[in-house]
């Protein structure tokens, strides 16, 4: 009988030890699977705010380089001389912030992006390439649809970035009444308070 008892607690002790090992292996699991969590939120925070600032950035430069390009094509319909060294300058300055947003931007925005600046590169050098002609002239009104063309290739591009960051259209509100469950909208769209239960 005591050895009964003796060989019973061994087997007891035993059978703790590997549970207690078990659940230790667990919370270490655990413990790791919220630090990977952790550093995957962190690197996430961080590359979307050098992804905001290098977008914000570029479109700061898009659309410099648009209204620099639309006084040049003040001056060619005035049938001035062209100043195109602050387009020019600006446009490399553009393929330099472009270039970062290839390493940290998603592919729509490259790819909006770089047709943007594509469009407006063609368009300075065909300003470049282009003589004052007469108001009836073709290429006047060619420049005119192309500054149209530009413009819509900013929108894709602010589009893209606004997709990539999140902040598009119903996604956008249904995170932000996600974030404060007490908002609430009626049915003209006017946002009410809910009093907050207790």
């Amino acid at each position: 009988m005591p050895l009964l008892i003796a060989v019973l607690a061994a087997i007891s002790i035993v059978g703790a030890q590997l549970i207690n090992a078990w659940r230790e292996s667990q919370r270490r699991e655990q413990d790791i699977r919220h630090d990977h969590l952790h550093w995957e939120y962190e690197d996430r925070a961080r590359w979307s705010q050098q992804r905001l600032e290098l977008y914000a950035r570029y479109l700061a430069l898009i659309d410099k380089c648009t209204r620099s390009v639309g006084l040049a094509m003040a001056q060619f319909e005035l049938r001035r001389d062209l100043d195109l060294k602050k387009p020019i300058a600006i446009l490399a300055d553009c393929v330099d912030t472009l270039a970062a947003i290839k390493i940290v931007g998603s592919s729509p925005v490259v790819k909006a992006g770089q047709e943007a600046h594509d469009c407006l590169n063609d368009m300075v050098y065909d300003l470049i390439a282009a003589k004052p002609l007469d108001p009836s002239d073709r290429a006047e009104r060619d420049m005119s649809d192309r500054m149209s063309l530009v413009k819509n290739r900013v929108r894709n591009v602010q589009e893209a970035m606004r997709g990539d960051l999140g902040t598009t259209g119903r996604g956008a509100k249904a995170r932000s009444r996600a974030a404060d469950p007490h908002r609430t909208h009626d049915q003209t769209g006017r946002t009410e308070w809910a009093s907050p239960t207790v």
